[in-house]
């Protein structure tokens, strides 16, 4: 169960048995210490704020990462310059007008943590810029995903692993945000 979990998903496995298990309580073989360890029930308000930190703060790590090797040319742990990672941060599409993407996904994960750290679950008071910081950040990084991987299969025809990583924690701690914000949104 929880080994073959946790080795699966490179170490990351307990934030994704903590969504999981918050999101609908219903998987038993997600269970695990981590929801006794932040003190919280499974479903709370906090226990999704603090999976969405995490999953932000990983997704502007690897955003990091990529916008690093961007500016230094050097081989990421695993991308030589044959494989799909040199091909697709190499390619005319790892620049928008002359800004790595890397620097936006950096700065929209950024956003997207510091709204998380921001937000009060179940606050009385009204969070119209936060909730909005959330809810643009966690679009973007959506369609940014849909968009780049897309790119990568259609156009370069070639998968980089970093990125492909980096959008699907992205992701994740864009479905956070929505679902953590969208009872504010009315």
């Amino acid at each position: 169960g929880e080994r073959w979990f946790d080795g699966y998903l490179g170490g990351f496995g307990w934030a994704f048995r903590l969504v999981l298990t918050d999101v609908r309580g219903l998987f038993p073989w997600a269970a695990s210490p981590y929801n006794r360890w932040f003190k919280m029930k499974a479903g709370s308000s906090n226990s999704m704020k603090i999976a969405t930190v995490l999953l932000s703060a990983m997704a502007a790590g690897l955003a990091g990462l990529l916008l690093y090797q961007s500016q230094t040319h050097d081989a990421l742990p695993g991308c030589d310059g044959g494989s799909g990672c040199a091909s697709v941060l190499s390619s005319k599409w790892s620049l928008w007008f002359g800004i790595p993407v890397s620097l936006l996904a950096l700065a929209n994960y950024t956003a997207m943590f510091a709204g998380a750290m921001s937000f009060v679950p179940r606050d009385k008071k009204p969070q119209l810029p936060i909730t909005l910081t959330l809810a643009v950040t966690a679009v973007a990084a959506i369609a940014a995903a849909v968009w780049f991987i897309a790119v990568q299969i259609v156009a370069i025809g070639e998968l980089c692993k970093y990125c492909m990583g980096t959008h699907a924690v992205g992701v994740a701690a864009a479905v956070l945000c929505l679902w953590v914000v969208t009872p504010r949104v009315q």
